[in-house]
C-alpha cells in the first residue's frame, strides 16, 4: 500500500548516523534503532509481527539505553 515507504525518526544526528549504517539493498526490511543511534534488530519485508513484538518486550527489559 506503501510503496517505497521509509519512516525516521529522532534527533537530526542520530537519524544521520542510522542512514550511514544502512546498506543501499536495505529496501523492504524493518529496522530497530535504540536512542544512541546503534542498528539493534533488522527484520525481512513481511517478516512474522509476533515475533517482533516478542523480540522488542525482551530487549526492553534487558535494556539500559535510554
Amino acid at each position: 500500500r506503501y510503496p517505497g515507504l521509509t519512516v525516521v525518526s529522532g534527533p537530526r544526528e542520530s537519524v544521520a548516523v542510522l542512514a550511514r549504517l544502512l546498506p543501499p539493498s536495505g529496501a523492504g526490511r524493518i529496522y530497530l534503532a535504540d536512542p544512541l543511534g546503534n542498528l539493534v534488530l533488522s527484520y525481512p519485508e513481511g517478516g512474522d509481527p509476533a515475533g517482533m513484538h516478542k523480540d522488542l518486550v525482551r530487549l526492553l527489559k534487558y535494556s539500559w539505553v535510554g
